[in-house]
């Protein structure tokens, strides 16, 4: 069973992870942007283009993508000859990701003011703050609460190679969602970046270790180091004097970002199954019991799904 802290058992996970298949499906700035914004109730081409202030050609070879992998659904819009992008019962179930985002948003870049969008339980009115915790035992579910062990699908750590992936630049809008939900995209933006803290919660630290484990070209990597730094991502130590090297240490930020890309693993598990079964299984170091999750309101203490909440602007007295 490898836990968070087992570097032995790094390659191997960040290779064959559910999240990794997962980011073969959104896994860059613009298809994360488009997702929250759907769930957000922006289903135009329109909407995402002038909230996020994408190009044409970015945001429809984006819609495409999210089209061809079942997330996203094009319909003509009612008594229009416009159409819409809806999401999919696929799309629909990574309400706990968008959730996850949103969870570490508010703690990590609204701390004192408050998140500016706001989750509304239909069920009992009230703005809820997300509740995720095991089915089998209801207590709270962090990164460092989840250990792993292989699956039936688990594939040997040589057999698959990370594909290089391009960080490209994000400018965001004026819209609710384009400032106010969604800027984690802007930190985590690219597969390298989700890679890189991967790494760092494995314990995974040094450069060379990290240029080897993931197979990344040494300028590609430095500039992510600099930049998760820059962020409180990531904390640099000096281990060695003459000449001068660093490691770099995950901090609590990471840690509780690490809950996002475990809904992204386990969306993954159940949408984009290998065929022989789960490559990981997690186990809710709590109960021992293979890990199921839920979501309540904080509120009412009933279940959160994407059809009985939603995303409002706390600055807006109405969507439009």
């Amino acid at each position: 069973m490898a836990t968070y802290y087992d570097t032995t058992e790094y390659r191997a996970y960040i290779r064959n992870s559910s999240a990794q298949r997962a980011l073969d499906v959104a896994g860059d700035r613009w298809s994360f942007l488009i997702i929250l914004g759907a769930f957000y109730g922006y289903s135009r081409f329109e909407d995402w283009k002038s909230h996020y202030n994408m190009s044409t050609s970015v945001l429809s070879s984006r819609l495409k993508k999210l089209q061809a992998n079942g997330i996203l659904v094009k319909t003509p819009l009612a008594g229009s000859r416009h159409m819409q992008y809806l999401l999919t019962p696929t799309g629909k179930d990574l309400l706990t990701w968008a959730l996850a985002v949103w969870e570490w948003e508010n703690e990590w870049l609204y701390r004192y003011e408050g998140h500016r969008v706001h989750i509304v339980h239909a069920d009992c009115g009230q703005s809820t703050f997300p509740q995720t915790t095991c089915m089998a035992c209801g207590e709270s579910i962090q990164w460092m609460d989840v250990d792993f062990e292989e699956g039936p699908g688990y594939v040997s750590m040589e057999s698959v190679v990370p594909a290089s992936t391009r960080r490209s630049t994000v400018s965001t809008g004026d819209g609710p969602v384009g400032s106010n939900f969604g800027r984690f995209a802007d930190i985590f933006g690219d597969r390298w970046s989700y890679q890189i803290v991967s790494a760092a919660l494995f314990r995974v630290r040094r450069f060379d270790e990290l240029m080897a484990e993931l197979n990344i070209g040494s300028s590609i990597l430095a500039e992510r180091l600099k930049h998760l730094v820059h962020y409180g991502l990531l904390a640099r130590s000096r281990y060695q004097d003459s000449p001068a090297r660093w490691e770099y240490i995950a901090t609590q930020k990471t840690m509780d970002f690490a809950k996002i890309p475990l809904m992204l693993g386990i969306w993954a598990d159940k949408h984009l199954p290998p065929s022989a079964g789960p490559v990981y299984l997690r186990r809710h170091r709590l109960c021992k019991q293979v890990l199921n999750i839920e979501v309540g309101c904080h509120e009412c203490g009933g279940s959160l799904d994407a059809g009985n909440i939603t995303f409002q602007d706390s600055r807006l007295t109405h969507r439009t």
